[in-house]
């Protein structure tokens, strides 16, 4: 029984710092098991280090054997598990904020290195289409008209691409206002190309 209470506060805490990051992170890409099962592993050994240092500081020891004899005690064992719980939420929220500071060294030192820019886990439809602004669209696959309208719902996830849109008739009682391509989202393994229209000129006249 000790056995699996000692594997399960090994393991558990990293797998719970990974979740409070996607909880963050409603678009992350789902990783192989095997990478998250070590990205976890991981997380723990440092939550463990954590762990230790505060455990000295707070008892005053350092000394392994002692603090092996302190997880004979239940009540010891409790504050353990909270202190440990508190830090892996704690750390889960310290890698999502810290995480895009990363992304901007790294993207800093390849734009100086005449580079393309990469992106952070969000992905660009996230990115274009999901970012709280108005987006008028003409949807195409497979190279043919698919849908077009106002984006007025769209889903936040990495595994759903759905949306739901509004105003065809207006696109197409005005097409006027309608002719100029801000950009084009393509998505080669589906076959899908979703242009944006530009709205400036739609805005300048209201």
């Amino acid at each position: 029984m000790e056995a699996y209470i000692a594997l399960l506060l090994l393991v558990a805490p990293g797998f719970i710092t990974e979740e409070i990051y996607a909880l963050l992170n409603k678009d992350k890409k789902q990783n192989s098991q095997l990478k998250e099962t070590i990205t976890a592993l991981i997380l723990s050994m440092v939550i463990m280090l954590i762990n230790f240092i505060i455990i000295a500081v707070s008892f005053n020891t350092s000394n392994i054997s002692d603090i092996k004899l302190k997880f004979s005690s239940v009540r010891f064992l409790a504050w353990y598990t909270a202190v440990t719980l508190l830090i892996s939420v704690i750390l889960g929220y310290a890698w999502d904020r810290l995480n895009p500071l990363f992304f901007r060294l790294v993207n800093w030192i390849r734009i100086h290195e005449s580079k393309n820019e990469i992106i952070l886990e969000e992905s660009i439809w996230n990115s274009v289409f999901n970012d709280g602004n108005k987006h008028a669209i003409l949807i195409e696959k497979d190279g043919k008209k698919y849908a077009a309208g106002y984006i007025m719902k769209i889903s936040h996830s990495a595994n759903t691409r759905e949306m739901y849109l509004e105003g065809v008739d207006f696109l197409e009682a005005l097409p006027e206002y309608f002719n100029e391509i801000k950009g084009i989202y393509i998505d080669f393994d589906k076959g899908l190309k979703i242009s944006e229209y530009d709205l400036s000129k739609l805005h300048s006249e209201k």
